[in-house]
């Protein structure tokens, strides 16, 4: 499901809810051929061990979350895809630890 700034939580057919903690709500549009009963979302409650951070932020700050689904042996998995943090630089240290550099020509 490939996400939009421009829509709500960042996905029309995926809408995630943080709950706390690693836990979120998704909201997936279903087609009209999966609905039961008339409903056209069903909800799923998931752990995000990764990213947390940048999931509630992404969601905050209205930017695109885009959301891959893939059933294995193991069960589901939902793979999650957003626009990483901006973060600091840091330099500094001893030069005896390693160093990239180019050559001065």
């Amino acid at each position: 499901m490939i996400g939009s700034k421009d829509e709500t939580g960042g996905c029309q057919g995926c809408v995630a809810e943080y709950l706390g903690g690693q836990r979120f709500a998704l909201r997936l549009r279903l087609p009209p051929a999966l609905c039961q009963s008339g409903e056209k979302y069903q909800r799923l409650e998931i752990a995000l061990p990764y990213g947390t951070d940048q999931l509630v932020a992404a969601l905050t700050l209205e930017q695109a979350v885009s959301y891959r689904f893939q059933r294995d042996a193991r069960g589901w998995r939902v793979f999650v895809t957003t626009q990483a943090l901006p973060f600091a630089q840091a330099t500094g240290g001893s030069a005896s630890l390693g160093a990239i550099s180019t050559p001065n020509t």
